[in-house]
């Protein structure tokens, strides 16, 4: 018997995505267009790879928190 209590999420919507991180759905069509993230297309749907958003974040730089 397999636990589903845990499944990973792979991919995520766009219109999702956006809502999860307060971003744009023009923002993510961007990071898709220049390659930083990645997708896939299922019919006429787009479901991002979160994780392509997850290295991504990651590769962005901390806030400084000495700047104001």
């Amino acid at each position: 018997m397999n636990d589903h209590t845990q499944v990973e999420r792979r991919f995520i919507s766009v219109r999702n995505l956006a809502h999860e991180f307060s971003i744009s759905p023009a923002t993510i069509y961007r990071l898709l267009k220049a390659g930083k993230i990645k997708a896939v297309k299922i019919g006429t749907a787009t479901r991002v790879e979160m994780k392509s958003v997850e290295t991504y974040f990651a590769s962005l730089p901390s806030p400084n928190p000495n700047t104001p």
